[in-house]
Formats: C-alpha cells, structure tokens, sequence
C-alpha cells in the first residue's frame, strides 16, 4: 500500500487485482483482463500499463495477479479507478476467475 500511496499523491492510478483460475481456463482469462484493463485505461486515461504475474502456481491452475498503472486525471481519480476496476473485475468474473481479493 505504501507504493500505491505514493502513485495515487502523484496522480497515477494503482490498483492490483488477485485471481485464480484453472490451468485450462488460463490463457481465456488472461485475454480477458488484459483487454479489458487495456480498453478501460484507454477509454479514461489515454494511456497506461496492465502487468501480470502468478503469486502462487498450484496443480489445478495458477493465481495470477495483475497491476494496472495509469497517469489520472485530478478531480477525477476515483471515478477513472472505479471504472478500471469495474471492467477488470467483471472480464475477471465472466472468463471464469474467482475473486481473492
């Protein structure tokens, strides 16, 4: 939290978002998110980063966890990161993911 702190004080939008999904399932959600972060910093923010990587590997399937960074707007911060988190929780949920945290 202390580095997203950081990042939200200097306008940048920091969220992270833990999933989990079988190995089959894997590569659908990884689309998933990764277009629909990509669409909605696009779409609110002009530009930004989604990055990705697996916080813990299990037999049945990986738990990816990904990043989202995009340069906000002030005055507007929390209704941009609302509607990143909105579109990726939702690509999370239809592509088969479960929510961790």
């Amino acid at each position: 939290p202390y580095q997203r702190d950081a990042l939200v004080r200097r306008g940048v939008i920091a969220e992270t978002f833990e999933t989990a999904c079988t190995w089959d399932g894997f590569d659908t959600l990884h689309a998933a998110v990764t277009d629909a972060a990509r669409t909605a910093i696009w779409k609110v923010c002009g530009t930004g980063v989604v990055t990705c990587r697996f916080t813990h590997v299990y037999p049945d399937g990986p738990a990816p966890y990904y990043g989202i960074y995009a340069g906000g707007r002030w005055g507007s911060l929390d209704a941009q990161w609302d509607e990143i988190k909105a579109a990726v929780s939702e690509a999370i949920s239809a592509s088969g993911g479960t929510s961790t945290h």
